[in-house]
């Protein structure tokens, strides 16, 4: 019996750490699901084996009927998607997009003036495709080239401005970059920029990070999905954007439960 009870400890704490929403229950990365925890349980289970194979058939039943009452009746692996009370909500989100700035506090940003072309571009209220068009940002630019201050730090600037005046949800104009860039793409070049020491780059990245999770959001993009996107084909995400898509996970949740 004692077996049996060191068998059960480590089945419950097992059992246990499975209902826990973490970045193993999101990401697919064989990295992260084969870790080192996982290696634990495994050889936690294994520690002593039942002195006679009579006995261990006749627990094993027991064991496995005791593992189902255990098993939590829903884990985050899956994220519900329900379609519930949503319009309203989105619109306040939206309202809420400083809540992904890593840095809402930098000027750099702020002090980015508007070329005169452009600025015609604002009185006239043009859309941020126009813009996009007007400041060559398009898919194959050098991303050295893209983060210029006079390409995408002036572009996140008119799109801000812009908002303002129009309205919009989409405050940093990722739905225009989008019909240029792939998600893949674009979380890429966003990527560079935030590893930038540069302020006016860093800041104009993050606040496109920002945007894309806003614009996550409203697509209903589930959080594992966003993970993977975060990561841009590489092996994991940065300290900031863990931070980030964990607001994700709480808001796609809030806004998605059954």
């Amino acid at each position: 019996m004692r077996s049996i009870f060191v068998v059960l400890l480590a089945l419950a704490a097992s059992v246990g750490a499975s209902s826990v929403v973490t970045e193993s229950n999101v990401a697919t990365d064989h990295a992260i699901m084969n870790g080192p925890n996982h290696m634990v349980t495994k050889r936690l289970l294994r520690t002593e084996t039942l002195p006679e194979e009579e006995e261990e058939r006749a627990n094993f039943e027991f064991v496995k009927k005791l593992k189902n009452l255990l098993k939590p009746k829903s884990v985050a692996q899956g994220v519900p998607a329900v379609i519930a009370k949503e319009s309203q909500q989105l619109q306040a989100v939206a309202k809420e997009s400083q809540q992904f700035r890593t840095v809402a506090q930098t000027l750099a940003m702020d002090k980015v003036k508007l070329p005169k072309g452009i600025k015609k571009m604002l009185d006239a209220q043009a859309s941020t495709d126009d813009v996009a068009k007007a400041l060559n940002i398009k898919h194959g630019e050098p991303i050295a080239n893209l983060f210029r201050k006079e390409v995408l730090p002036t572009y996140v600037r008119y799109s801000e401005l812009a908002s303002k005046k129009t309205i919009t949800p989409d405050i940093y104009g990722i739905g225009s970059l989008r019909k240029e860039f792939t998600d893949i793409e674009l979380s890429a070049i966003i990527n560079a920029g935030m590893k930038s020491s540069d302020e006016l780059t860093f800041a104009a990245a993050d606040r496109l990070r920002a945007g894309q999770f806003d614009d996550w959001l409203r697509q209903r993009t589930t959080p594992h999905d966003v993970y993977q996107l975060l990561r841009a084909g590489g092996k994991t995400i940065s300290d900031a954007d863990r931070v980030n898509w964990r607001k994700y996970l709480n808001k796609f949740n809030a806004l998605h439960k059954g």
